[in-house]
């Protein structure tokens, strides 16, 4: 199975959407799960920000090497799921990709408020450190629905 998390610019949200489900994967021993993360408008090579990595390190959670990536075709077809961290991304991988719809869902969907994971782009560590919180939430659920379990 392949799991892709879809931001903007990946280098916040979804990095940290990916190192998230990998922590909670290695947890179950569960290897058999490819995480990924890309952005739509993504500047190919870019680091991971530096508060974003921050705020993994202060959940524990080990950052992995990241190098930003545009979505493409490729990554759309090898996905079994594509998690955005927005309505709308979702909504423009739907109209880009139609035939991955159905393997299309935004995370914020999953959170108790359900709503958009805001972007802390710009923000201070405590804008990143909420993100983080979001996310997991989200994933959280995400796995609890059963969605890794085909």
């Amino acid at each position: 199975m392949t799991v892709v998390f879809v931001c903007t610019g990946n280098t916040c949200r979804s990095p940290m959407a990916a190192a998230v489900l990998r922590q909670r994967l290695d947890a179950l021993g569960r290897e058999d799960v490819t995480v990924l993360s890309a952005g739509l408008a993504a500047s190919t090579g870019e680091a991971a920000h530096p508060l974003a990595r921050a705020a993994l390190a202060a959940l524990g959670i080990k950052a992995q090497r990241h190098a930003a990536e545009r979505l493409s075709t490729d990554l759309v077809r090898r996905a079994d799921w594509i998690l955005t961290m927005t309505a709308a991304q979702a909504a423009e991988i739907r109209r880009r990709w139609p035939d991955a719809a159905a393997n299309v869902a935004a995370l914020g969907a999953y959170s108790r408020a359900g709503h958009d994971i805001r972007d802390p782009w710009g923000g201070t560590e405590r804008d990143y450190l909420r993100a983080l919180a979001e996310i997991s939430e989200a994933i959280d659920a995400w796995m609890a629905a059963g969605h890794l379990d085909a």
